[in-house]
């Protein structure tokens, strides 16, 4: 998982790293099962020793493998809902949960990579994860043991790594199986390329990593890597993640790229965050680019990275075809829950992939996903969004959405958006913040938030594929943020949140061409809501509610003329939002066809 709690040390203590990747097994032979054939060092490129575990099945080689690269502590339990929920610190049970992998005659692999516990090397933040993944790639298809075949698996962090590593095209890759993760990190994760950042995700995340720095990368930090300032950040972490109102000072002390705690832990933290040299950090983080075998994508509609899943599916399946999509409900921790599950689907499929074995599937079902409010009832389709109607909600004056688009120019309304006194989230897709379609407050007529509602829908609808959002907006500022929060209202009046979503204007043309607003000057911005899976009741409506932030579950802007991670300050801001008939302002989503 995308882990913020600390991971205990593993049982297997590396006594004394090999120094070459070649070295290492326990043991004249090999031996399969629970203990570690190897457990040492493999080299990479630049000579960086990476911390390495193998184990092999029973009987004789070779043997197909599956690959594991983690920020987190190794051996830690596989992904794909084999297992039931193993406790970070019990070692013995990880290794034990990969039973199922090994007794289908595969090798794991597992590996931790650049500059986390027993790796060598500075923390990367991911940017040497294709580099370090192809040199594990050819280390281990070179062994005696390896039939020259391998898959790529992991779950949120682990997945961004293997999907780099998958990036790099190795020799002899088959597929990747990844869940709860995202192939494209700075442009549908973490940071949109037209939105901003999801801090509640990134902040607290990095915090938790200071106690598990490797040797190279706190030798790096002096005294910063091993004294009070880990210890401080691990607090606030725990502080942050347990804090459902928190105080934008706590969460962002401005500059952002300079953040006390995280800028003396991770120093590349400031070059992932900003503006400069966005462009290429984008594209070398951007691994669905690159991939060149099939995926089998994992998510859930409550989960962080879920957008970032669906996109990565969408875009290889239109290149290759041969793409899996499987979404259930919940948050992203529910991952790990057998009851998500059911049944399995990964080592199926990796026979098919790695192995070549016939699939057991109709080969039009590449989509499965549950309807959320519908029961973990799931559905296929040939491709995502399903075949829905497509469906359009025009914003009109006096708070209405409807069906008719506006025949004259009008102004929808304003909000205020101030950084020091942001809107709070409630609810979404969230990591440390309480996550989930959570019930929501009556937004009133407040000067922060513009609210706009539907008629009831007369039958049940399930609403199906990305919900957008396409307005105008002028700003007193040099910049502004349209936060927009998609709400069901049940006919009682109880308001629960389907998806939201956030543009900031200075990136209307996307995050590598900024450009500030001319104060009182109009610019069309669109907000990427989210892509649902969504019953909605008979005599439900649907609200939308439009404001200035959505706070912590993204940052705060500043609303200057400047890459908001380097203000020091903000300036309030006063939006109007317009429509007309050339541009009006609309809704736009689809409506899955039967029940």
């Amino acid at each position: 998982m995308f882990k913020i709690g600390k991971f205990a040390m593993a049982l297997f203590a590396a006594s004394a790293l090999a120094s070459c990747g070649v070295s290492g097994f326990l043991g004249s032979e090999p031996k399969g099962g629970s203990q570690a054939a190897y457990e040492g060092n493999v080299m990479a490129r630049d000579g960086t020793p990476l911390y390495t575990l193998v184990y092999l099945p029973s009987g004789p080689g070779p043997h197909p493998a599956l690959v594991m690269r983690s920020p987190y502590d190794i051996p830690s339990a596989p992904p794909g809902g084999i297992s039931t929920e193993v406790d970070d610190d019990d070692t013995a049970a990880a290794v034990s949960a990969w039973k199922p992998v090994l007794d289908r005659g595969y090798a794991v692999v597992m590996q931790n990579t650049r500059g986390r516990h027993r790796s060598g090397g500075e923390d990367s933040l991911f940017l040497t994860d294709r580099e370090d993944g192809y040199d594990l790639a050819a280390w281990v298809t070179a062994q005696p043991w390896s039939d020259g075949r391998f898959a790529v698996v992991g779950d949120s962090a682990d997945g961004f790594s293997g999907l780099l590593m998958a990036a790099a095209r190795p020799p002899g890759l088959k597929g990747v199986f990844v869940q709860a993760s995202c192939g494209s990190l700075l442009t549908d994760g973490v940071i949109r390329r037209t939105g901003a950042m999801q801090v509640e995700t990134l902040v607290p995340w990095f915090l938790a990593q200071a106690e598990d720095a490797g040797p190279d990368h706190r030798k790096l930090l002096g005294s910063a890597g091993s004294g009070d300032l880990a210890v401080r950040a691990e607090r606030m972490a725990e502080r942050l993640a347990r804090q459902l109102r928190p105080k934008p000072e706590e969460w962002l002390p401005r500059p952002l790229a300079g953040h006390p705690e995280i800028s003396a832990l991770l120093p590349k933290w400031a070059t992932f965050i900003g503006e400069s040299g966005y462009a290429e950090r984008a594209a070398y983080l951007d691994a669905i680019a690159d991939i060149e075998v099939p995926v089998f994508h994992v998510g859930l509609w409550q989960d962080v990275f879920i957008d970032c899943t669906i996109e990565g599916f969408s875009r290889l399946q239109r290149r290759r075809g041969d793409q899996r999509l499987l979404v259930f409900e919940g948050t992203h921790y529910d991952i790990d829950k057998p009851s998500t599950w059911g049944r399995s689907p990964m080592l199926d499929w990796l026979d098919e992939v790695v192995r070549g074995r016939a699939p057991d599937r109709p080969a039009d079902a590449s989509v499965a996903f549950a309807v959320e409010g519908g029961g973990q009832v799931m559905r296929t389709a040939t491709s995502w969004p399903p075949l829905a109607s497509a469906q359009t909600l025009y914003l009109q004056p006096g708070g209405n959405l409807t069906v008719t688009p506006p025949k004259d120019a009008f102004a929808l309304g304003t909000y205020e958006a101030d950084a020091t006194r942001p809107l709070l989230t409630q609810g979404g897709r969230n990591l440390v913040v309480e996550a989930g379609a959570l019930l929501q407050d009556e937004p009133g007529r407040s000067s922060d938030v513009i609210a706009f509602r539907a008629t009831p829908v007369a039958g049940d609808t399930i609403l199906a594929g990305p919900v957008t959002l396409t307005a105008t907006l002028t700003s007193t500022a040099a910049d502004a943020d349209l936060a927009a929060r998609l709400v069901a209202v049940s006919p009682d009046g109880e308001r629960q949140l389907i998806a939201d979503g956030l543009a900031r204007a200075r990136y209307r043309a996307g995050r590598a061409k900024p450009s500030a607003l001319t104060p009182g000057v109009p610019v069309a911005v669109r907000v990427e809501i989210g892509h649902v899976a969504r019953r909605l009741p008979a005599g439900h409506r649907l609200e939308l509610y439009l404001s200035g932030s959505n706070f912590p579950r993204w940052d705060t802007n500043p609303n200057r003329d400047v890459d908001p991670v380097l203000a020091t300050g903000s300036t309030p801001a006063r939006v109007s939002l317009q429509t007309d008939p050339a541009e009006p302002a609309r809704l736009e989503y689809g409506v899955l066809a039967g029940p």
